[in-house]
């Protein structure tokens, strides 16, 4: 396998869910149960039904949703990441992300310098954005952490990577991606 010319690493950001919790999830589907079971009795009996309930029931289903609604969100959460530099293409390599408790995913995006139409750096955001022809190939991780040795998903298309590059302040990202291959950062 070829050796990389150069390889930066650094830490990312990734969006996940706030609050993740197995209790969160049970409330959750408890919640939509209740709720179509109570879409069904309004469909049937029509609106009546709901002067049968008494108000400390639609009090607490009220109360459930605002407290569900109110934790959920998401928040940046770090990850590891490099991007590996070799002589005609490039790697964005993510070696565990991060998306919610069931979907953990190791990631490669391979971008040929020839087909990267734009390479962006928002600043406001602190963001990269390589925008191009890729070949992305996701490999899942188990219940037990273990890698999965065959790739779930096999992408080629146009399409776009990104990384955050909040949580390394010290590298400049900008410079290295210019000192280590072909491409100009754009920035906006």
């Amino acid at each position: 396998m070829e050796q990389p010319l150069y390889t930066l690493r650094f830490t990312d950001g990734i969006m996940k869910p706030k609050k993740e919790s197995a209790a969160r999830t049970v409330s959750i589907v408890l919640l939509c149960v209740a709720g179509g079971i109570f879409l069904l009795l309004v469909l049937a009996f029509g609106f009546e039904i709901i002067k049968d309930f008494s108000l400390l029931t639609l009090a607490l289903l009220i109360y459930s949703i605002g407290v569900l609604v109110s934790q959920s969100g998401r928040e940046m959460a770090q990850t590891p990441c490099e991007l590996q530099f070799y002589g005609d293409y490039l790697i964005q390599f993510c070696p565990r992300r991060y998306y919610n408790r069931k979907k953990i995913r190791q990631e490669y995006y391979k971008f040929y310098y020839r087909d990267i139409t734009r390479c962006v750096y928002r600043a406001g955001k602190k963001h990269i954005c390589f925008m191009g022809k890729v070949d992305a190939l996701f490999y899942s991780y188990d219940k037990n952490g273990n890698l999965s040795g065959t790739p779930d998903k096999r992408v080629a298309a146009d399409s776009t990577s990104s990384f955050y590059t909040g949580f390394a302040p010290e590298i400049n990202f900008v410079q290295e991606i210019e000192t280590h291959s072909p491409l100009h950062v754009e920035s906006e």
